[in-house]
C-alpha cells in the first residue's frame, strides 16, 4: 500500500515549533486530535540537516537520528516520513542517505527553493531512485505559473504522487478558486494525488475541498502544519472521511505452492507447507467429492 494512501498526514516543519517536546508527545497528539497515523516531519533543507536551524533534542540531525525518531513514533502507532527542500539536481545523493524511507519533495520554483532548471527535475528524482528511496511523493505549488515553471508533465510519471498545496488562504483566493487547482495537478499525468491542506481554512470549506477531492480518487490528505494549527483546527481535519481500504489482494500460488498441492491431492506426504494450503486441499477434496457424487 503507498505511503500516504488512506492516511491522514501533519507537517511538522520545525520540532520546536510545537508545543509538545518529543516526537512522542507530537505523535500523541496527531493520532488523538487530528486523528491522523502519519507525520512528515522536515529532514533536510537543501544540503542542511534541521538541526542547523532546528533546537528542539528531536530535530533531524543525522542518518541515526532520523531512525531513531522514526522507530519511537512507530512505537506510538505514527509512521514517520521525511520531507525535503531541494535547491538542485546535486543535492539528490545526500537526500537519498535517508532511504529505503518514502521521502516527499517540497518543489518550488522559489528562491531558497529550486533554482535549478525544470529539466533537471528528471535527474534529481532519478538519483533518488538509484539511492534506493522506496517512494517519492512530490509537493508542488499546483497554480498554473508554478506547474508551468517546473514543466510538471515531463516528469510526474517517474514520482508515486503528487502533493499539491490547496492553501487557498495563503494564496489570497477563496476555495472555490483553488478545488480547480487539483484538475489542473492531475489531469492527464496518471499519478495519485494527495492534497495537502492549509491548516487556516474554514472547517466548511476544508470539507467542500475533500468532497471534491474524493470525486477525483483520492485516498489520502495532509495538512500544513503543527505548531501553528490549533486543537479545533487539528479536530476539523480529522473529520475528513477517508475512504474504505481495498480488501488485500488475494495471494497468489507460487510454483512450489502448487508442488505441494499436487503432492498432497496424490496422498503424498508434505513437510514445511504453509497453513492457507492446507485450506485450500481442503476445499478441493470436498469439490472433488461432490464432483464423483453427482457422477454417480
Amino acid at each position: 500500500m503507498p505511503a500516504l494512501a488512506y492516511h491522514r498526514a501533519l507537517w511538522i516543519h520545525q520540532m520546536d515549533e510545537l508545543g509538545e517536546k518529543t516526537i512522542e508527545e507530537a505523535a500523541k497528539t496527531a493520532l488523538t486530535d487530528a486523528a491522523a497515523d502519519t507525520i512528515l516531519l522536515k529532514a533536510f533543507d537543501q544540503l542542511k540537516y534541521m538541526a542547523t536551524y532546528d533546537t528542539a533534542p528531536d530535530a533531524v540531525s543525522s542518518v541515526s537520528k532520523w531512525q531513531q525518531l522514526a522507530s519511537r513514533a512507530e512505537a506510538v502507532g505514527v509512521t514517520l516520513i521525511p520531507w525535503v527542500v531541494p535547491g538542485n539536481h546535486t543535492q539528490a545523493q545526500t537526500h537519498a542517505i535517508l532511504a529505503p524511507s518514502p521521502i516527499v519533495v517540497d518543489l518550488e520554483p522559489y528562491t531558497q527553493f529550486w533554482t535549478d532548471t525544470a529539466g533537471a527535475v528528471a535527474e534529481y528524482i532519478t538519483t533518488l531512485r538509484e539511492g534506493d528511496v522506496s517512494e517519492i511523493y512530490v509537493s508542488i505549488d499546483p497554480r498554473n505559473p508554478q506547474v508551468a515553471q517546473l514543466d510538471v508533465a515531463s516528469w510526474a510519471h517517474l514520482v508515486d504522487g503528487l502533493v499539491p498545496q490547496m492553501y487557498w488562504p495563503e494564496f489570497q483566493q477563496p476555495e472555490g478558486a483553488v478545488i480547480p487547482r487539483l484538475d489542473a495537478a492531475i489531469a492527464g499525468l496518471g499519478v495519485p494525488v494527495y492534497p495537502a491542506y492549509s491548516y487556516d481554512a474554514s472547517g466548511p470549506d476544508l470539507a467542500t475541498a475533500w468532497a471534491d477531492a474524493l470525486g477525483y480518487g483520492v485516498t489520502g490528505c495532509s495538512l500544513f502544519r503543527m505548531g501553528v494549527a490549533n486543537a479545533q483546527q487539528l479536530q476539523a481535519f480529522a473529520t475528513l472521511q477517508l475512504p474504505a481500504k481495498p480488501a488485500p489482494p488475494a495471494q497468489a500460488w507460487t510454483n512450489n505452492d502448487l508442488v505441494q498441492i499436487e503432492r498432497l491431492l496424490l496422498g503424498e506426504s508434505v513437510t514445511n507447507y504453509q497453513p492457507d494450503i492446507v485450506g485450500a486441499i481442503s476445499y478441493l477434496r470436498r469439490f472433488q467429492s461432490a464432483a464423483v457424487s453427482a457422477r454417480v
